[in-house]
């Protein structure tokens, strides 16, 4: 039986070159992937934090609409009041069009998809006809025939105060979650007032110790209600 003919030395170089080149592209792959992670979660970060912060409805939804920019061709969000949505800021279009934004409104019952988002509490992605994002919006946002649209409702409380926007190429993760952290900034801004305590003097000895009064004040929630109980408590052993 012949035996299998020697591998030339060429080829053995070359074997060992394309190896060694597999190895250094499989290393800066996997290098360029950790950085590209790493700067989309400071990305993330980023944007949530200053989603947090902010201390009003208006600069919530500015803010919302600024890190949305970063994952979408063009965003824009609306307030909704009773059956109208209601334009509040837009990016991604001619300037002129953003100037107008905030006097632009439409109907829900003329854009089916907004009208499902709002309805559903839930994104919704939609052709770009008039019948679900209205002409109107359909023209402004220079949505094509075969154009999507990605809608995310702000829910809180089981209602949906605003909507966020996006078309292009939308990355739906990032988006939704921005529209969940803006939700929950908008049940507790940033800035909320906390109700100061006024601690009574010390009762004299032997006096009828009255009732301490109970505080009233603004509802609080989460941390900011714990901290009000606390300072009744407080009040309370003070007056004793």
């Amino acid at each position: 039986m012949a035996s299998a003919a020697p591998t030339s030395p060429l080829r053995q170089i070359l074997e060992g070159q394309l190896s060694l080149l597999s190895v250094e592209m499989e290393r800066l792959f996997q290098e360029a992937r950790g950085r590209a992670r790493g700067e989309l979660a400071e990305q993330l970060n980023q944007a949530v934090r200053r989603i947090r912060q902010a201390s009003t409805p208006e600069e919530l939804l500015a803010t919302l609409l600024d890190a949305a920019c970063g994952f979408a061709g063009g965003a824009a969000v609306f307030r909704i009041d009773g059956e109208v949505a209601r334009g509040e800021r837009i990016r991604g279009v001619p300037e002129d069009i953003a100037e107008v934004f905030g006097d632009f409104e439409i109907p829900l019952a003329s854009a089916a998809a907004l009208a499902g988002a709002v309805e559903s509490r839930d994104p919704v992605i939609a052709a770009t006809t008039g019948a679900e994002v209205s002409g109107e919006m359909a023209g402004l946002a220079s949505h094509g025939q075969e154009d999507r649209a990605s809608i995310f409702p702000l829910v809180v409380e089981n209602r949906v105060p605003a909507l966020l926007y996006a078309w292009g190429d939308v990355q739906g993760a990032a988006l939704e979650l921005f529209a969940q952290v803006a939700a929950a900034a908008w049940i507790a801004p940033a800035t909320a007032p906390v109700e100061l305590v006024t601690i009574a003097p010390a009762a004299p000895a032997g006096a009828a110790v009255p009732d301490a009064p109970e505080l009233s004040g603004p509802e609080l929630s989460g941390d900011a209600e714990r901290l009000h109980l606390r300072a009744q408590r407080f009040a309370r052993v003070q007056v004793a």
